[in-house]
């Protein structure tokens, strides 16, 4: 599975990820400050999963219907990387097979978008 990490999750959950084996695309790294729009088109022309904090992204799938190959969207404003660490880890342990082609969001006590499954 690939991922997008937008500029404004915390740097950090790159390293965190490629660590874990995932093949990762920053756009802090890579292609920094481009539109939110150009963000949601990278990551269908690459068939990445997009993590990001920015709800607007919901608003570009539910109100104008855009494509998308995935999208985790992090509402944890206050949250440590530790806590988000731990939460995409449940994700990715009970979830592994969903996370593709759903809009998925993720805060401290709940995963919503998916149905849990055997890991």
């Amino acid at each position: 599975m690939k991922f997008l990490i937008d500029e404004c999750v915390d740097y950090l959950l790159v390293g965190w990820m490629r660590d874990l084996g995932y093949d990762v695309l920053s756009i802090a790294e890579d292609v920094s400050g481009i539109k939110d729009s150009n963000v949601l088109a990278l990551a269908v022309s690459q068939v990445r999963v997009l993590v990001t904090n920015d709800k607007g992204f919901s608003d570009m799938v539910f109100r104008e219907k855009r494509d998308h190959t995935g999208i985790i969207l992090l509402r944890m404003q206050d949250e440590t990387l530790g806590v988000i660490k731990q939460m995409l880890s449940e994700l990715f342990k009970h979830y592994h097979t969903q996370i593709e082609n759903n809009f998925i969001v993720i805060n401290k006590n709940s995963i919503r978008g998916v149905k849990k499954i055997d890991a």
